[in-house]
């Protein structure tokens, strides 16, 4: 990280969340699913595709895990009844990969097989930039891009 970036970074935390607010509004579409969706029906009607992002990362607890996980499976539920052409961005830190690797591997396997049965499998991407190779590797293969 630069040094510029680490001092973003270190002094963020003590800028007002009104101005937080304001400079982030642009890139986010709400704080509510259903905030979302009107936005993302808004660009796809422009021929826009988006990525949903449920922000909160570096999970330590299995029941927040959990929590977040349940939020995905809502998420994939919407864009499939709502027609929408978006795709979702889950982080490993949000799975559960701090707590334990095998715990997110099995939470991001329940997620694949929820988005296959919905048949929203194309607008599942994963951020794999932090998944050790052991889990990108196995025999069983939870995602094509995987």
């Amino acid at each position: 990280m630069s040094l510029f970036n680490s001092a973003i970074a270190k002094t963020l935390p003590f800028v007002p969340k009104i101005v937080v607010g304001k400079v982030s509004s642009r890139y986010i579409a709400g704080t509510k699913l259903s905030d979302a969706t009107g936005v993302i029906r808004r660009l796809n009607a422009g021929s826009l595709m988006t990525t949903i992002d449920i922000l909160g990362e570096d999970i330590h607890e299995r029941a927040a895990a959990e929590a977040i996980a349940a939020e995905w499976k809502s998420v994939l539920k919407e864009i499939s009844t709502q027609k929408l052409n978006s795709n979702i961005s889950v982080k490993p830190s949000q799975m559960g990969f701090r707590i334990d690797p095998e715990y997110c591997y099995s939470n991001l396997k329940k997620l694949v097989e929820e988005a296959k049965s919905i048949n929203s499998f194309d607008g599942l991407i994963f951020n794999i930039n932090a998944v050790p190779i052991h889990l990108l590797s196995r025999k069983e293969t939870i995602a094509p891009t995987l």
